[in-house]
């Protein structure tokens, strides 16, 4: 299932699983994945969600009010529900048509803006983020051409 993600891309599973642990949620969700995104350290996709106003904090705080917690919570491992498995899948699609090889970061962020009715999406509509900006703002990263604008995104 991962054997098509880089090192960054799988390590934002793992933050996500991280996140979604200390929140006692039951499943890594879109919304865990987003936080991921904003966690991986020096990544373009980190640098251009900040400019668009998003950070960790801001992010978890407003996780943490929308999604109900488990009471207890001692799984070690928890399963990625419909929405994060749909950007997995989405990230392949993205990945083939750029000519990529591999899942990087940036493609699951392309994935996540894809998917509709997620906790991520809600999160960043909630937000007043620009999608169709965001997207393009990544694509040009990944083809060279971004200029960072954050208060464009």
């Amino acid at each position: 299932m991962f054997d098509k993600l880089t090192d960054e891309a799988i390590n934002i599973f793992m933050l996500a699983q991280e996140e979604a642990l200390s929140m006692r949620h039951s499943t890594v969700g879109s919304e865990h994945i987003l936080l991921a995104l904003l966690e991986e350290q020096d990544t373009i996709v980190r640098s251009i969600l900040l400019g668009c106003g998003l950070s960790p904090e801001v992010v978890r705080a407003q996780v943490e009010n929308v999604f109900p917690q488990l009471a207890k919570n001692e799984i070690q491992a928890l399963p990625l529900n419909h929405s994060a498995t749909r950007i997995l899948e989405l990230s392949w699609d993205v990945v083939e048509s750029l000519g990529a090889k591999v899942v990087c970061p940036e493609h699951l962020l392309l994935a996540l803006l894809q998917s509709s009715n997620s906790g991520a999406i809600e999160l960043l509509n909630s937000f007043g983020v620009n999608r169709q900006l965001l997207r393009r703002e990544v694509i040009a990263a990944i083809e060279g051409t971004a200029g960072f604008v954050g208060s464009d995104v």
